[in-house]
């Protein structure tokens, strides 16, 4: 599978670039995004970026290794990735309109490993999840807009586990539920 990044102005349009990652990334539940470049930081308009078997290549095909940097039209940055030999890794953060962070993911040899992070526009968590090895792996918390805990969940190794608790805007168990496989 090979994919053409389209140019306007000297950047990718985003209908292009949401296209290539909706055909070849796992996007996590709640939402997040990545890909990757040599070892500067370089920019969309210098790219033409071929997938084969999810391994970035450039179009000399060459395994990607460094940080692939995007802006939007107004300059303010829109996503940086990292990849290694070719795979995701390392952290990916995208941005929104007005340079706030979005989302902040960890990838490890092209799999999801380690904290996955979404903000509002304002600035305030909205989730917070944990990845081993492509599985969901540890607490999950889910804020509301105001930055309310309402849920928390647990994960072993991509198995539901322990107590799962839903929580009103006063920070008080309304629910829970117990799994019976122990975290540890």
């Amino acid at each position: 599978m090979i994919f053409k990044m389209h140019k306007t102005k000297n950047f990718i349009t985003p209908k292009a670039l949401w296209y290539f990652l909706s055909k070849i990334l796992t996007i996590y539940p709640i939402s997040f995004i990545s890909i990757l470049l040599m070892s500067s930081p370089i920019f969309a308009q210098d790219i033409l970026i071929k997938v084969e078997n999810a391994k970035y290549f450039d179009k000399n095909h060459n395994l990607f290794s460094g940080t692939y940097v995007e802006y939007y039209e107004n300059g303010v940055k829109k996503l940086e990735m990292n990849i290694k030999n070719g795979e995701l890794d390392s952290t990916t953060t995208l941005y929104y309109l007005n340079g706030q962070v979005m989302e902040i993911r960890s990838y490890r040899k092209g799999l999801m490993d380690g904290k996955w992070v979404k903000y509002n526009a304002n600035g305030k968590i909205l989730s917070i999840a944990e990845y081993k090895n492509d599985k969901k792996h540890g607490t999950w918390l889910i804020y509301d807009e105001e930055g309310n805990l309402r849920y928390e969940m647990h994960y072993l190794e991509g198995v539901k586990c322990g107590t799962w608790k839903n929580f009103n805007k006063e920070g008080k168990v309304v629910e829970s539920r117990n799994f019976d496989i122990n975290c540890n």
